[in-house]
Parts: structure tokens; C-alpha cells; sequence
């Protein structure tokens, strides 16, 4: 007799145990049915509409229901074609290796926010041989841009 209730309580419990995770008293999870979602919430405020609308008039006939509108998908942005750091980089390197005189000319077009990124990427002190031998006025606006951009931070990762 020992033996047996050795063997049938361990067997009542495991079984307690199996029966209340297949009704879904327990959450055991392989086991324990997957649970129906409830309706969302403005399902349920159109079904109250409706239901309020039904009762205030009975007897007239039900509006037809308006086409669902089709589920808008989720796409993503194409990813970048341009890296424009990566090209001011490539240009500062380029233009590092080129004399002031002859830089003086390349540079003469170019816009002072478009200048200034490229001079703040070069090095220091090439940067300051152009500035130097440039009009005081451009040279001090390029200044300011350097300035500007520099101090701008980075917008924040999601």
C-alpha cells in the first residue's frame, strides 16, 4: 500500500498540473492554448455605434458598410545612395596636397557652407595657409561657417 501512494500521488499531481495547463489555468508554454485576441478598441466603438444606431431606428434599412480601406504597407526608405562626409573627406585629402596659390583659384566658386565643410575635415594648418590668403571679409564668414557646422550635434539614434 506504501508503494502505491508513492506512485499515485506523484502521478494525481503531474497530472493536476498537465490538466491545468491544457484548460489554460496555468501558462505552460507548448501546452497551454493560445489565447483569442481581443477586438480592438475601435472595432468595439463602431460595434456600439452601430448598435445605437439599430436601436434608435429599427425599422430602417441598414447602411451599407463602406469599403475597408486597403492596409497601407510599411516600407522602408532606399538606403543612401551618397555619403556627403565621405566625399568631403576625399576632397579635404585632395586639396591638402595642393598648393595655396592654385587653391586660391579652385575654391573661388564654391559656396562658404559647402567650403566650410570640406576646410574643417582638412588639416589645421592648411586650412589656416588658405584662410590667411584669402579676403578678410570671405575668410571670416568661411570662420564663422566652420564655427557653426563644428559646434552642430549629431541627431540622436532611435
Amino acid at each position: 500500500m506504501n508503494k502505491m501512494l508513492m506512485i499515485l500521488v506523484p502521478v494525481l499531481v503531474i497530472g493536476g498540473i498537465v490538466g491545468a495547463g491544457m484548460t489554460g489555468m496555468v501558462d505552460i508554454p507548448g501546452l497551454t492554448p493560445k489565447k483569442a485576441k481581443p477586438k480592438a478598441s475601435a472595432d468595439k466603438a463602431a460595434d456600439e455605434a452601430k448598435a445605437a444606431d439599430e436601436a434608435a431606428a429599427p425599422d430602417a434599412a441598414p447602411a451599407p458598410e463602406p469599403d475597408p480601406e486597403p492596409a497601407k504597407v510599411a516600407s522602408t526608405p532606399p538606403a543612401p545612395t551618397e555619403d556627403p562626409i565621405l566625399g568631403q573627406k576625399k576632397i579635404a585629402t585632395l586639396w591638402s596636397e595642393i598648393d595655396t596659390p592654385q587653391l586660391m583659384k579652385i575654391v573661388a566658386d564654391w559656396k562658404n557652407p559647402e567650403l566650410a565643410a570640406i576646410l574643417r575635415r582638412m588639416d589645421p594648418s592648411k586650412t589656416a595657409e588658405l584662410l590667411g590668403a584669402m579676403d578678410e571679409k570671405r575668410a571670416s564668414a568661411l570662420s564663422r561657417e566652420i564655427q557653426k557646422q563644428s559646434s552642430a550635434l549629431p541627431p540622436p539614434t532611435s
